[in-house]
């Protein structure tokens, strides 16, 4: 978890009362390959736009870092 923190950029939604109700990481892989990892949202948020947004930030964090490709893993 450490190692992740250090690698990765981590996007973290927050409800006005200061819960998080979602996440998303991501960074630079080899040749300019951008990665998306460990996304989430809590269940009451499905269907809010919150997983939407986080994804957008992450895209335009690579897309600003100068990925012309970006790559995910599901399980």
């Amino acid at each position: 978890m450490q190692q992740r923190l250090q690698d990765m950029d981590i996007f973290v939604a927050v409800h006005t009362n200061g819960s998080v109700i979602g996440t998303i990481g991501c960074k630079v892989e080899h040749a300019g390959e951008g990665h998306l990892r460990g996304m989430a949202v809590s269940p009451e948020w499905h269907g809010s736009r919150v997983a939407a947004e986080l994804l957008a930030r992450a895209e335009e964090e690579l897309r600003n870092a100068g990925c012309p490709m970006i790559t995910l893993d599901t399980t």
